[in-house]
Formats: C-alpha cells, structure tokens, sequence
C-alpha cells in the first residue's frame, strides 16, 4: 500500500506546475518518496503504531491553496507532532463541525480523481488506457458498493460474524487448529410401557415411572463443531496464528475498493500488449485486404 500511495508524488507534482515532460526529476521524487515512505513505515512498526504513508489528498490541498513550498509542508509536518503529543491542541481540532469536515474532505477527495485524470491523460488516452481504466473503476466500485463479497457478510453484525466464520472465500474456520467438542444426542431417553408393545420418547425418568415402564438413557455422542451458530463467531478454541494474518491481510485486500482497482490495473499493464503494435497490425491487415474501388481479381469472378 505504501508503494501503491507513493505515486501520489507524480500528481503533486503536477498539481505543483512542475514540468511533468521530464521524467528524470518525476522518477527521482518518487525513488525519494518511496524511500521516505519505507523507512517511515520502518520506524512506525518498531514504535507500535500503524505506517503513514503519502496522502493523495495533499494534491488537492496545494491546488486549493495554491502553494507547494516543502517549507510548508514541513511547518504542516511539526503541527501534527504537537497535535498528536498535546491533546488539548487535538481537541481544538475535534470540536471543528462534522458538515465543514464532511465539505472539505469531499472536495479533496474530489481533487484527487481530477488529478489523476489530469496525470493519465498527459500522453493521450489510447484503447489500451481506456480498457485498464474502465476494468479497474469498474471492479473498484463494485467492491465499494458490496465490501463485504468475499466474506460472509450480513448487515447484522451478530450474523455477520457468524456468516464469516463459516462462508466467504477464506472463511475463519479454514484457520481454526480446533473446533469446540459438544455432546450430541444420538439417540433420544425412551420409557417402554409396561406390556412391552410401545416406547415413549420425550418422558423424563419420573414420569416414566409413575406409569411403571421401564426408562432407557439417552444415548450420546461427542461431535466436533466446525460451523458457527449463535456465538457471534467465537467458534474456535485455538486459531492458527499465521494462517489468520494471512487471512486478515488477504481478506483486507480484497474489501479495499482502491487496493483491488490497483491491483487489476498493474496485472492488465503487464498482460495487455503495447497500443503501437496492435496499430502495426492493424496497418499490415488493411494493406492486405481489397479497397471498396479496387476490382476483384477476374478468377474470383
């Protein structure tokens, strides 16, 4: 994700009037961002605390502004250590309204799909653009209107806990090193009546008594639970660590509109060939095959 979020260094830059034609400097910002980046994710593991990396909405806030000093983005830098040390100062910036937070993170936001488009259609838009576009927006937005298709999802979140422990694609109990064991009755308690003709199921031993039959126990069987039901999804008495991080991570992945769009996009970019030579192609096909004002050859006549 943080070398996904570090090519947000070619929108600032663009959004900062730089000259976008020179792909030296573009390429050495972003090495220098992403090396930034990974050394800041570094040091946030060792401390305990999830990495940071480089908004995208950082080009919206120097469009809006008008400014890209590094000056100011460094002053921005020392705001949010004092923020985050004092929190008298962060509360001063919670009590700011939720409709003036809301307005502004939507324009920023907005900004942002602006400067992408700005920055993809520098070279022009060819077919083979326009179809890794459409593929990636398409997916993305699927996976942002239903979050919850690859796991079992449920708008009950008591449900929906169960629903992922037993469905999905990776579902919770495929990570589970042990089920809960339960006492399942196999066969039920029976009272056989005294001239021996008839069982009665569903008497308790008293009552079978008072009718003087004679009272058979239940017969029981242990079973290993391995489907969830009305335990909110605490349904494994000991989880395979590894396996569930993998599972975390993966199942992350897959409910992220803007990870799956990226990843569809960079696997097309590698598949789909070159625009330049499906043209050649193109070309060669057309010099081959008769023009309308050609005459057809006098055998095929």
């Amino acid at each position: 994700v943080a070398s996904l979020e570090t090519a947000d260094i070619a929108a600032s830059a663009e959004a900062s009037r730089l000259d976008m034609t020179d792909t030296a400097d573009i390429a050495s910002r972003i090495q220098g961002g992403l090396l930034a980046d990974g050394i800041n994710s570094f040091l946030a593991g060792l401390m305990m605390t999830p990495p940071v990396t480089t908004f995208a909405q950082n080009n919206a806030v120097i469009l809006l502004s008008g400014c890209a000093s590094w000056c100011v983005g460094i002053s921005c830098g020392l705001w949010l250590i004092l923020l985050g040390v004092f929190g008298k100062f962060a509360a001063i910036v919670a009590t700011i309204p939720d409709c003036v937070m809301g307005g502004m993170t939507t324009f920023l936001f907005a900004n942002v799909f602006v400067s992408g488009m700005s920055i993809v259609n520098l070279n022009g838009l060819d077919r083979r653009s326009r179809f890794i576009m459409a593929a990636s927006l398409g997916v993305g937005m699927g996976v942002s209107a239903c979050p919850s298709w690859a796991v079992g999802g449920g708008t009950a979140d008591f449900y929906g806990q169960n629903l992922n422990f037993n469905e999905g694609i990776w579902p919770e109990k495929l990570v589970c090193n042990k089920f809960p064991v339960k006492d399942v009755v196999s066969e039920p308690a029976q009272c056989l009546s005294p001239s021996g003709t008839m069982n009665v199921t569903g008497l308790s031993e008293a009552q079978c008594e008072a009718f003087k039959g004679t009272f058979t126990d239940a017969i029981t069987r242990s079973q290993v639970i391995t489907d969830c039901v009305d335990n909110n999804g605490h349904c494994c008495e000991e989880i395979d660590a590894f396996r569930a991080t993998l599972r975390t991570s993966f199942l992350l992945i897959l409910k992220t509109p803007y990870c799956v769009g990226t990843l569809i996009a960079f696997f097309l970019n590698l598949m789909l060939p070159s625009e330049g030579t499906a043209t050649e192609q193109g070309d060669d096909c057309r010099s081959l095959s008769p023009t309308r004002n050609q005459e057809l050859p006098q055998t095929l006549l």
